[in-house]
């Protein structure tokens, strides 16, 4: 599998995913190489993959951003604070990576699994990749930025 290929995986099914949950479009950047440890934005959704190629799967961005999806997915008003925003925003990206990697597994006949999502929420939060070399992608979406970042050992 090309390294430069599967995250783009992830992007399609983060655009198929962000139009039938909320209704919005979105428009994925450039896939560029993540550095070792990258600061987030404020909710960081973090599931590891196992299997034949172990890696990582991360979903960030502010927390303003993550109230606003989870508004529009549920429809439903919250505050900053409401959990529900956290676990709401972990699904999303829980859905987005499931088809990601079905399709990573159907295309390159590998046996790829999702650990369950993580969520890490917090100013200034650094996440450092050992043995990962990922690649992100910036989401520009009409409700703000999220960004999607996706690496896995000894590359794809």
């Amino acid at each position: 599998m090309g390294h430069d290929n599967y995250i783009s995986h992830f992007t399609a099914a983060f655009k198929e995913n962000i139009i039938a949950m909320t209704g919005l479009d979105c428009t994925p950047g450039e896939a560029r190489p993540q550095t070792r440890t990258f600061a987030s934005e404020g909710v960081a959704v973090l599931i590891g993959v196992t299997g034949t190629r172990p890696g990582i799967i991360i979903l960030d961005t502010s927390r303003e951003i993550a109230r606003r999806l989870s508004e529009l997915i549920n429809q439903e008003e919250y505050s900053l604070e409401d959990e529900f925003v956290l676990y709401t925003v972990a699904e999303f990206a829980n859905v987005v990576s499931g088809h990601a990697i079905s399709l990573i597994n159907d295309l390159h006949a590998l046996h790829l699994d999702l650990t369950p999502p993580s969520i890490f929420v917090g100013d200034k939060l650094k996440i450092t990749s050992t043995k990962i070399r990922p690649e992100v992608v910036e989401i520009n979406t009409p409700i703000g930025k999220m960004s999607l970042t996706a690496g896995f050992e000894r590359g794809m």
